[in-house]
């Protein structure tokens, strides 16, 4: 089986973090594959400003996950996703058309796509 690695993070703001909302009601941490030369922070970086529009700085590395994953041709993929702590420092213009919001870090807990990502928003409330 193919191994791929995505990278993202949860932006941090007071009692909230930036999430991208699915159609499931559900939200799911902004992240995406690391492209060929990018290291996985300048990965996590590109893909927050891609799908929320917020500029980023990386504040901690928060560790990792691997999970099948369905790509976008059909294959199965066993997809590792490093997930980092970060702080707005600027706004663009979004590049994606995910629907991306500020959600308060306890409703995040309970309404997470990936059970996995739940275990790093309880690491962030711990902090």
């Amino acid at each position: 089986m193919e191994r791929v690695t995505s990278s993202g993070g949860f932006v941090q703001k007071a009692n909230k973090v930036l999430l991208i909302k699915l159609d499931s009601a559900k939200y799911s941490l902004p992240k995406g594959h690391v492209e060929k030369g990018e290291t996985f922070e300048q990965a996590a970086l590109r893909e927050v400003e891609e799908e929320t529009g917020v500029k980023a700085q990386i504040i901690r590395y928060l560790g990792d996950y691997t999970r099948l994953s369905e790509e976008n041709d059909g294959t199965t993929v066993s997809k590792t996703i490093k997930i980092y702590l970060l702080k707005q420092i600027g706004y663009i213009e979004k590049v994606h058309d995910e629907k991306s919001e500020w959600v308060d870090i306890h409703d995040a807990i309970n309404n997470m796509h990936f059970e996995q990502e739940v275990y790093f928003l309880n690491q962030i409330l711990s902090s």
